[in-house]
C-alpha cells in the first residue's frame, strides 16, 4: 500500500492536540489561567482516541498482504519494536535518571516502575513518563496481532471476541483482579484499535472509491456534532470517547479511501509548503509525543519565576513553539538515525551469521 499522507497529517493534528491538552493543564498549575483555553483543552484528550484507531487501522493496512509463518511474524515484531522502543528509550533513561536525582522535580509525587519504565509491560505501578501509560496498550495490542500470522480466521475471530467483551463488559469490569495485563487487555479504549482495525479490513475488502469523499465528510461533521454537544467538556469527553471513536474511524476510512484509490487527493490545491508541514508533524509525532511534556513542564516552571499570571496564554504559546523545536531535533537525530542505525546493525548482525 502506497503511503497515505492524509492519516500523516491526522497523526500530527493528534500529537498537536495532545499536546495543547498538556501545555495548558502545566501552564494553569505553574503559572495562572488561560482563560478560554483551560474550557476547550480536555478536547486534546481525544488526541489519543485518534492515535489508537490510527494505530488499528495502520497495522492491518500495512500488514494485510503479508504472508502467515513464523518468519513474517518475525519481521513485524522486529519492526514495532524497533519503531516503539529506540526512540522510547533515551528519554525514558534521562527522565528517570533526573528523577531519582531530584525527586522534586515531580510535583505529583506519583510512584513509578523501572522495570515498566524500560520494558512497557504492565504492572502496578506505571512507567516514568507520564504519557507512556498509551504505549503500554500499544504493546499489548501489537501482542495480540501475533495472532494475524497465525491463522486469519483465528485472529478474525480473537479480535472479534476482544471487541464484544470491552464493548458489553460494564464499566469497572475484572477491576479487582491482581493481574494488570487483564486491566490493560480489558481497558475500554482498546476497543478504538478494534475499529481501526473493522476500518482497514472495510477498505481492503470494498470498493470504497465512490464513497470515500462522503465518509470523510460524514465522519468530520459526527465529530463537529459531538463537539457541540459537549456542554460540560471534560466530563463528557471522557464519557463518550467510544462516539468520538467512531467518528474518528469514519473519517479514517473516508480519508484512506479518498487518497489510495483516487487521483485526487483531500489536501489537492492547497500549498505544498503547509501539506509539507503537516506531513512532517504527522511523521515526527511520535517524538512530539515524548518530548512534549517534558518541555512542557521545564517551560512552565520557568515562567512560573519569571511571568505575570496575566500571561498564561502566551506561555502556553512559548510551549507550543519550543515542541515543536525540541520535536525537529529529537525526530532527526534520535528517532530517525538511531531506527536507522539499529536496522543496519541487525543486519549486519544477521548477514556475518549466515
Amino acid at each position: 500500500m502506497k503511503r497515505l499522507d492524509s492519516l500523516q497529517i491526522l497523526r500530527g493534528i493528534a500529537a498537536c492536540a495532545v499536546t495543547l491538552h498538556h501545555a495548558v493543564a502545566v501552564t494553569e498549575r505553574f503559572v495562572g489561567a488561560t482563560g478560554p483555553l483551560a474550557g476547550h483543552s480536555p478536547l486534546g484528550l481525544l488526541g489519543v482516541d485518534l492515535f489508537f484507531v490510527l494505530s488499528g487501522f495502520i497495522i492491518l493496512n500495512s500488514h494485510f498482504d503479508d504472508p502467515q509463518g513464523f518468519a513474517a511474524a518475525w519481521r513485524y515484531a522486529v519492526k514495532r519494536l524497533l519503531r516503539i522502543f529506540v526512540p522510547y528509550l533515551p528519554i525514558t533513561l534521562v527522565y528517570a535518571t533526573a528523577l531519582s536525582a531530584m525527586p522534586g522535580l515531580s510535583d505529583s509525587g506519583r510512584s513509578w516502575s523501572l522495570v515498566s519504565s524500560l520494558t512497557l509491560l504492565p504492572m502496578q505501578q506505571p512507567p516514568v513518563l507520564l504519557q507512556a501509560w498509551t504505549l503500554v496498550h500499544e504493546l499489548l495490542f501489537y501482542g495480540v496481532f501475533l495472532a494475524f500470522f497465525a491463522s486469519r480466521m483465528a485472529f478474525a475471530w480473537l479480535v472479534l471476541a476482544w471487541g464484544t467483551l470491552l464493548l458489553i463488559a460494564p464499566n469497572g469490569w475484572l477491576q479487582e483482579t491482581p493481574l494488570p495485563v487483564v486491566h490493560r487487555l480489558m481497558a475500554p479504549l482498546n476497543l478504538e484499535f478494534c475499529l481501526g482495525m473493522a476500518a482497514a479490513w472495510a477498505l481492503r475488502r470494498f470498493d470504497l472509491i465512490a464513497v470515500g469523499k462522503a465518509l470523510a465528510t460524514a465522519g468530520f461533521a459526527l465529530l463537529m456534532v459531538l463537539v457541540l454537544l459537549t456542554s460540560h467538556i471534560q466530563q463528557d469527553v471522557e464519557a463518550n470517547r467510544l462516539y468520538f471513536g467512531v467518528g474518528f474511524t469514519v473519517l479514517i476510512v473516508g480519508l484512506a479511501a479518498w487518497e489510495s484509490k483516487s487521483s485526487s487527493p483531500p489536501y489537492r490545491g492547497q500549498s505544498k509548503r503547509w501539506v509539507g508541514l503537516l506531513v512532517w508533524l504527522g511523521d515526527s509525532s511520535y517524538s512530539q509525543y515524548l518530548v512534549h511534556f517534558a518541555v512542557v513542564s521545564v517551560v512552565a516552571r520557568v515562567a512560573s519565576k519569571v511571568v505575570q499570571p496575566g500571561l498564561a496564554i502566551p506561555v502556553v504559546g512559548v510551549c507550543l513553539a519550543l515542541v515543536i523545536v525540541v520535536t525537529a531535533v529529537y525526530y532527526a537525530q534520535i528517532e530517525r538515525r538511531g531506527v536507522a542505525a539499529t536496522r543496519a546493525w541487525i543486519g549486519a548482525r544477521r548477514a556475518a551469521s549466515q
